[in-house]
């Protein structure tokens, strides 16, 4: 039998179609950005147009993944999952970080109902905050923003000589700006496609309960001491009780001893806090100024000041 090439069989097609088949899906410049963005220093030229179609294939998909911005709305050809491709151009697929973070932001937000961020939260940002109704706003807020760089104080840029602290416990009379500094750190966040929570400390303690009747307790307080960055606000306001008091020093003790950023909004002084809770507030105490810098905020309640 005689063998037919693709060669062959193209000139055929083209005598039937009536125009040229262009067969050359990879460009020169096309290989190049494979290249680029494959980052093997032993992938070749050959290898890729070996499996050009794996190469093509690659190129289509990685594009798509370069160029989003919200992973709510991947549009990935398969949803999730970035491409990449080893040294003979053979394309394979991991989960994108984006997407994941995105899905356990989901599940918090689905497991903690209300403790996510109140819609009242919504529209606050960095851009947001009045830097001029708070003394040493700016500061205040590039010190928001060093949680960003978990404790890297090269990238924070707080005129503070020594390395920040993962977290901040933020004190100061009511509407001063506390939740707004710690809720646009945590969008900040999020948006750098990170997994964050956000909880008002009273709420976040009726959550725990209720995991007691769905039985699903140590799936939410396991969220609670293993998201990368949490907010617990309103620290301070709950009604003190030794088993309150236990769910708290778990969280924070956690969070603590695994490295975790956690901001703390509250109206009491760290001090105040100690004794509020009793036995267990020098220890909770200690694990707080041991993962966060103390911020005391002063200026005019914005309440009152719009």
């Amino acid at each position: 039998m005689k063998k037919v090439g693709e060669s062959n069989i193209i000139q055929e097609l083209e005598k039937i179609l009536g125009y040229k088949i262009n067969t050359k899906i990879l460009s020169d410049a096309d290989i190049a950005e494979i290249k680029e963005y494959a980052k093997l220093d032993d992938l070749t030229t050959d290898a890729i147009m070996n499996n050009k179609f794996d190469a093509k294939s690659y190129l289509d998909n990685i594009r798509t993944c370069m160029a989003c911005t919200n992973a709510t709305e991947c549009q990935a050809s398969i949803r999730g999952y970035v491409p990449v491709m080893d040294s003979s151009a053979h394309i394979a697929y991991r989960p994108c970080n984006r997407y994941e973070a995105y899905r356990k932001n989901q599940k918090i937000a689905d497991m903690l109902g209300d403790a996510n961020i109140p819609p009242v939260y919504q529209s606050m940002s960095f851009e947001t905050f009045d830097i001029n109704r708070i003394n040493g706003g700016k500061w205040l807020v590039n010190r928001a923003k060093g949680v960003l760089s978990h404790g890297n104080d090269k990238t924070a840029n707080t005129g503070q000589k020594q390395p920040l602290k993962p977290g901040i416990y933020f004190t100061g009379d009511p509407g001063i700006g506390k939740t707004h500094l710690a809720v646009s750190t945590l969008k900040l966040w999020i948006a750098a496609g990170r997994a964050g929570a956000f909880a008002t400390v009273p709420i976040l303690l009726q959550s725990l309960r209720k995991g007691y009747e769905q039985k699903d307790y140590d799936e939410r307080i396991g969220l609670l001491c293993s998201v990368p960055l949490l907010i617990l606000d309103d620290f301070g306001t709950e009604r003190p009780n030794p088993w309150a008091t236990e769910q708290l020093f778990t969280i924070i003790n956690a969070r603590y001893t695994g490295g975790k950023a956690t901001i703390f909004t509250s109206n009491l002084s760290i001090e105040q806090m100690e004794g509020r809770l009793g036995e267990m507030g020098i220890r909770i105490s200690s694990r707080i100024m041991g993962m966060c810098d103390l911020v005391t905020m002063s200026g005019k309640d914005k309440r009152i000041y719009d």
